[in-house]
């Protein structure tokens, strides 16, 4: 009778499993490759992509990310073919919901060659000749030249930005690019100068206004991310 028991529990919880896998939802979410937030190459997907994978494993939810350009991401965003974004500002996505919440913190710099001694002022960022990412947010030091058009800016988009804008510098193409703080770092560690930054500033998680599920997921990564 015991041996009937325990058999009959065993298919009970492996029945409660193979339920609990079928009704599992799945978020898709868009991502840029901006290692270490988030990040194809390492085996957690990155700092964020681990952080908000686990707050929403907790509520029987699997989170699925693609790996994109930046302007790509939001246009799929607009299509409806994904439910948000993985890392995002208000500035960037005005139509979209963010958390009430940050997901993690950026500081925005202007990056030269490591053997670079001149010292920039804020005065100066509209005569240098500067490369970024087009459709990012760079913080209101940058972003007000960006926007106003008071400056030499090469605006790219695509894939491998980073290094494509490290390239340019190098050849001279370039005086300066702008980029995260800790993402050039993790990718430059030994060959980069950082002449001018912004202040620090948090970033989000976008939910695309069109997804039902829209304020659910929102409530359960508040609940996540809110400071303990």
């Amino acid at each position: 009778m015991a041996q009937i028991t325990k058999s009959l529990l065993l298919k009970g919880s492996l029945l409660m499993l193979m339920t609990f896998c079928v009704n599992a939802r799945t978020v898709t979410f868009g991502a840029t490759e901006w290692c270490p937030y988030s990040c194809s190459a390492l085996k957690d997907g990155g700092i964020v992509t681990s952080k908000v994978r686990g707050i929403l494993k907790d509520h029987g939810i699997n989170l699925k990310v693609k790996f994109l350009p930046w302007k790509r991401a939001v246009q799929l965003i607009n299509d409806g073919e994904l439910d948000g974004l993985l890392t995002a500002v208000k500035e960037e996505v005005p139509y979209m919901r963010l958390t009430s919440y940050p997901a993690e913190t950026y500081r925005s710099c202007l990056f030269g060659k490591k053997d670079d001694k001149r010292i920039i002022t804020k005065e100066m960022i509209s005569s240098l000749e500067i490369a970024l990412i087009d459709g990012y947010s760079y913080g209101p030091l940058f972003d007000k030249l960006i926007q106003r058009n008071l400056g030499h800016f090469t605006k790219l988009g695509g894939s491998s930005t980073l290094k494509r804008m490290y390239k340019m510098m190098k050849l001279n193409r370039v005086d300066y690019f702008l980029e995260d703080e800790r993402a050039a770092l993790y990718h430059y560690p030994h060959q980069l100068g950082i002449k001018i930054c912004a202040e620090k500033r948090p970033f989000y998680i976008a939910i695309s206004p069109q997804y039902q599920k829209m304020q659910e997921i929102l409530d359960i990564l508040n609940k996540g991310l809110s400071p303990k």
